[in-house]
């Protein structure tokens, strides 16, 4: 029987220190590799955070999309993890950024 691995992408630890674009960006590909082996969608509170988070950080930093998703690549693609989990897993990342990246408020009042 397989242990269930911890699916979250809180952190206690960082109340002094925000977190950064990279360390987010670690935590979202754990965190979704994680759901992704348990065979559970990516759609969770967490990941939809996380994917904020990072947004709203290369925004801040005036970064584009594009150079955004460069960034996020690199870093996902550094993580150890096994590549044939990781592409399916990152493909789905990279459409959630790209969606969050280009929302104008709309999604603010979904439910």
């Amino acid at each position: 029987m397989a242990s269930k691995k911890s699916v979250t992408l809180t952190n206690d630890s960082i109340a002094a220190e925000p977190e950064t674009f990279e360390q987010t960006a670690r935590r979202m590909l754990e965190c979704a590799l994680a759901l992704y082996d348990e065979k559970r969608s990516l759609a969770t509170r967490e990941i939809r955070e996380a994917v904020r988070n990072v947004v709203a950080q290369a925004k801040a930093r005036g970064v584009h999309a594009e150079r955004m998703l460069i960034e996020l690549k690199h870093t996902w693609y550094s993580a150890e993890a096994a590549a044939y989990e990781k592409s399916d897993v990152i493909s789905a990342l990279v459409t959630m950024c790209i969606r969050e990246f280009y929302d104008t408020g709309r999604g603010q009042n979904d439910g």
